[in-house]
């Protein structure tokens, strides 16, 4: 049933309108795209930071992994393996790897190894002449499952986020401390006020 129109323009524009597809316009979808680009601008940088703790996190587990393995190969062969690290870079090795330098294994980008601390190992000394260094960038790890004792090794990021790792000479066993406070937070001196 069609309804009466007083005249035949309002029954042309009545079908034209009942015939038209339902639709978007471009200017409606240019609109909802650039609405979803503001969207997506403004909450990258919130998501960057969590983004850079799990590199750093990885970074962690990476290095955990290699010195398990060195540790097991070292035990394997009855070698010791020296894993060697360059400080404010993210590049390590072992010694007397014969893998070309581009091609070494690398920390995850944006993370770097930051300080390490050793305590004082003999056998390292005798290895190497009595010369063994405390700031020495390297970990030993020996033929019987010991390896250098290293009580902090920190990782950082971009944004100044840092984890600890400790390796147990004697047992081999490795520890992540994930709440490790940034240089600026560091407690002062007992006694002295900042």
């Amino acid at each position: 049933m069609t309804p009466s129109f007083p005249n035949s323009e309002h029954l042309l524009v009545w079908q034209l309108r009942r015939c038209r597809r339902p639709g978007y316009t471009l200017l409606e979808l240019v609109l909802v795209l650039a609405i979803i680009v503001l969207m997506i601008g403004l909450t990258w940088p919130l998501l960057e930071q969590p983004l850079a703790y799990e590199r750093l996190r990885h970074a962690a587990d990476q290095v955990l992994a290699e010195w398990t393995t060195a540790r097991i190969e070292a035990m394997r062969t009855g070698e010791h393996r020296i894993f060697c690290y360059e400080q404010d870079s993210p590049n390590y090795w072992f010694e007397g790897d014969s893998t070309p330098e581009e091609q070494r294994p690398k920390l995850p980008e944006g993370v770097i190894f930051v300080s390490s601390q050793k305590e004082e190992d003999a056998r390292e000394s005798l290895e190497e002449g009595g010369l063994g260094d405390l700031g020495d960038p390297e970990i030993w790890f020996y033929a019987d499952g010991t390896c250098s004792d290293v009580p902090e090794l920190l990782l950082a990021n971009e944004y100044g986020m840092r984890i600890r790792l400790v390796l147990r000479g004697l047992t081999g066993v490795t520890l992540v401390d994930e709440n490790v406070m940034d240089a600026e937070e560091q407690p002062g001196p007992r006694g002295r006020q900042p």
